[in-house]
C-alpha cells in the first residue's frame, strides 16, 4: 500500500487488511481534506468504516470486500452482508469490491461459462437489501486472466453497489476501473 500512496500525487489517508494466503489485500483511501472518519472495523474479508463529507453533516458507510472464490464459503459471506446491513439499516452504504460473484452470463466472456447457484443468491441480496449496482464509466469487466486471444477470460466480478437511500441523495459518484497495478482486478 506504501508503494501505491507513494505515486499518488495528493495525500491520502488509507485503512487496510492485508493480504493472506490466496486472500487479497483490501484497502479504503480518503482524502483527509475532504472526507473524516469516525470509526472502522476490519473482519475477515471485509473493511468498512464511517465518512463524513466536511461539510455535510450526514455520515456514510463504506465497505471494501473481497469475497471468497471457493464456492461453499459464499453463502457465509453473503449472508455477513445481509447482518452487517441489518446492524446498520438505516445508513448511507457503499459497498465495494471483489465479490467473485456475477449476476448474468452476460457479465463473462470466454471459459467455461454457466449458471451458478450463487448468482441468484446474489442478486436476491441485493435485491432484499436494496442495493443498486453501479455501473463503471470505463468499462464492463474487471478482471481477466491476462491472457489473449481465445485464452482470454474476462469478467465483472469488482462491483460498486449502494444502497438506494445512498444514490437518492443529491451526492456525485462514479465507478471507475483504474489499472492493474501487479493485481488481475
Amino acid at each position: 500500500m506504501e508503494e501505491i500512496l507513494s505515486k499518488i500525487k495528493s495525500r491520502y489517508e488509507c485503512m487496510t487488511i492485508d493480504a493472506r494466503g490466496s486472500v487479497g489485500g483490501i484497502a479504503i483511501l480518503w482524502n483527509p481534506t475532504e472526507i473524516t472518519v469516525d470509526y472502522w472495523i476490519g473482519m475477515k474479508r471485509i473493511l468498512m468504516g464511517q465518512f463524513h463529507v466536511i461539510g455535510n453533516k450526514e455520515w456514510f458507510l463504506i465497505s471494501a470486500v473481497y469475497d471468497p472464490h471457493i464456492l461453499v464459503e459464499k453463502e457465509n459471506f453473503l449472508q455477513r452482508i445481509k447482518t452487517l446491513s441489518q446492524l446498520h439499516e438505516e445508513k448511507l452504504w457503499l459497498l465495494v469490491g471483489d465479490f467473485n460473484l456475477i449476476t448474468t452470463l452476460e457479465e463473462e466472456k470466454g471459459g467455461l461459462r454457466r449458471e451458478e447457484p450463487e448468482m441468484e443468491k446474489f442478486k436476491d441480496i441485493q435485491e432484499e437489501l436494496q442495493l443498486v449496482d453501479i455501473p463503471t464509466i470505463n468499462g464492463k469487466y474487471t478482471w481477466n486472466n491476462r491472457r489473449g486471444g481465445n485464452k482470454q477470460i474476462a469478467s465483472r466480478l469488482g462491483r460498486f453497489l449502494a444502497t438506494e437511500n445512498f444514490i437518492s441523495k443529491d451526492v456525485y459518484y462514479k465507478a471507475t476501473i483504474l489499472p492493474c497495478l501487479g493485481s488481475d482486478h
